[in-house]
């Protein structure tokens, strides 16, 4: 099923949630920096990251700038950008912090449409490429290998993710279309009800 609106039609009210998920995951992260051995991974540069990441967050989230559907596909180019540099600092922890992608694409199962949502795979996708790009290790077929495992995932994942998100885009059209014939149907009833109630008015009445 093609879902041609977003799951959550309260963008305001999907903004505030995407944000509140974002900014548990950036501070989850940053915790998990702080507990890693330092001397395996590029600590100023991870803490770089997530200082820039919460910058974002605030700017974004904490403004109307959150509210205006132009810039919507910004903070999934940020924070893609964002996980990828952490992934580079991170070195050989840096896949332990690949779900990162994915809960981006979790959150916006229900916040976009497909369109949108293509989009931000996409995004994701480049994102991976260009870190496999800037870590020299890995500039041979080992290297090219993990990125197409990469790209199959988040196309596998987020096609789960979706497929989720449409049937209960489905299951919620149901429930509205049988909540609006049940209105109808009382409406109707009380009509009909009305209508006999003054038509057996008026033979009373000589």
């Amino acid at each position: 099923m093609i879902r041609t609106r977003a799951l959550i039609e309260d963008f305001s009210a999907g903004q505030k949630l995407t944000g509140f998920v974002t900014a548990f995951s950036i501070v989850g992260s940053l915790v998990a920096v702080v507990l890693l051995p330092r001397e395996a991974i590029n600590f100023k540069g991870a803490l770089w990251v997530v200082g820039v990441s919460i910058l974002f967050t605030a700017a974004y989230y904490g403004t109307r700038l959150r509210e205006n559907r132009r810039w919507l596909l910004l903070p999934d180019t940020f924070y893609a950008a964002a996980i990828t540099a952490g992934l580079y600092f991170l070195g050989p922890y840096g896949p332990y912090f690949l779900y990162l992608y994915f809960i981006d694409l979790a959150m916006d199962t229900a916040l976009y449409d497909f369109r949108d949502y293509r989009a931000t795979m996409g995004i994701i996708m480049v994102a991976m490429g260009v870190g496999q790009l800037a870590d020299p290790t890995h500039h041979n077929f080992t290297g090219l290998a993990i990125l197409i495992v990469e790209w199959m995932a988040v196309l596998l994942i987020g096609s789960i993710f979706w497929m989720y998100s449409a049937e209960a885009a489905r299951e919620r059209e149901q429930r509205l279309r049988a909540e609006r014939e049940a209105l109808r149907f009382a409406q109707l009833e009380k009509i009909k009800s009305d209508f006999l109630a003054l038509a057996s008015h008026e033979m009373r009445t000589p």
